[in-house]
């Protein structure tokens, strides 16, 4: 399964380079208003309710054995792609420009797709950039985001061990071998 911490904390730097802004950080983060730069970056991933059994494809392949006493085993992957949803919002005076540009990351094909290839992950779509002013309390917030659905190739390896030979022995403690 993609850890989706280590993909994020991968991201910032990418985003941060390419979009000019001050910090990229991951939300649901304790840090005090007093230490958050002013122009920054929020992801946050929200995971869809996982696929139905049936959307698996199930592999099935003879693969050596991890035990000395046995040649092969049967190993099961199950390949699936769920689907997550990232949720990016910029601050500050130029949040606008900072979230339009990071529009231009996840859909030019050299910058975010590019990257994501090596965490098994593609881009479904990307949202348009859009207006999350919020009011809080006493005053406005000034934010940009948008949303954007990755899809990830997710791979679980089940091993069965096998059983190659078997032996009977009759009345008469007569033995015989079977190779299966």
């Amino acid at each position: 399964m993609l850890d989706l911490d280590a993909l994020g904390k991968a991201m910032a730097a990418p985003l941060e380079s390419y979009t000019g802004i001050q910090k990229v950080i991951e939300a649901d983060q304790e840090i005090p208003p007093d230490k958050l730069p002013k122009e920054r970056m929020v992801y946050n991933f929200i995971v869809r309710t996982s696929e139905p059994r049936q959307s698996m494809v199930v592999k099935k392949d003879v693969v050596a054995s991890d035990d000395p006493n046995f040649e092969k085993d049967i190993e099961y992957s199950y390949i699936s792609s769920p689907q997550v949803t990232v949720s990016i919002n910029a601050y500050g005076d130029d949040a606008k420009q900072h979230i339009e540009k990071a529009v231009e990351w996840f859909k030019i094909d050299q910058l975010g797709p590019r990257f994501l290839e090596d965490y098994n992950t593609v881009i479904a779509n990307v949202g348009d950039a859009s207006n999350r002013k919020t009011f809080l309390e006493t005053d406005f917030e000034d934010r940009w985001g948008f949303d954007v659905i990755l899809e990830i190739e997710d791979t679980i390896k089940v091993r069965e061990k096998t059983i190659e030979q078997i032996e009977i022995t009759d009345q008469d403690n007569n033995t015989k071998k079977y190779n299966l």
